[in-house]
């Protein structure tokens, strides 16, 4: 059994607000997309948890996470996706910046299991394509918790 819940830490001056927490180190991820942010955060979520990346900069990965070149390599399924802000820029694919391939977000489906929980960016009408399979999808920038404290962030180096 596991929650999630917010929080915030600092890894290598990238803030990351976010948090974990686990009853076991079963749980599984797949954090796919994104910027470092993303990167950092599959290495926070490493140390409780197995963790898959797909479409990150690997080279700040640390070596606990099964880094995936192809999504069709991930044999499991998975309980958490954890997608980049803003969870694609065309409505169809996943925002890959490190990737130069596209990845559809349908692509996904087959790796979830049966309760999996997507959380995801500006994740928009996007989301339909898991809530119709029943699947939960949390847009973490309607975490009004989250939004204070980036703004409580942004205000901070501004002043």
């Amino acid at each position: 059994m596991s929650c999630y819940y917010l929080n915030y830490a600092e890894s290598s001056g990238v803030i990351i607000f976010w948090g974990f927490a686990f009853m076991d180190k079963k749980e599984v991820f797949l954090i796919a997309g994104g910027d470092l942010r993303q990167s950092y955060l599959a290495n926070i979520i490493a140390k409780q948890a197995k963790v898959y990346a797909f479409g990150l900069e690997k080279s700040v990965l640390n070596e606990s996470i099964t880094i995936l070149d192809n999504i069709d390599n991930l044999k499991e399924q998975v309980k958490y996706v954890v997608l980049p802000l803003p969870v694609t820029n065309d409505g169809v694919n996943i925002n890959m910046p490190y990737l130069n391939e596209k990845v559809s977000l349908y692509s996904l489906i087959p790796l979830l299991s049966h309760n999996a929980v997507i959380f995801g960016g500006k994740v928009g009408k996007e989301s339909a394509i898991f809530t119709y399979k029943g699947f939960e999808v949390i847009d973490y920038l309607d975490i009004a918790q989250l939004t204070y404290l980036k703004a409580q962030q942004i205000q901070h180096h501004y002043l």
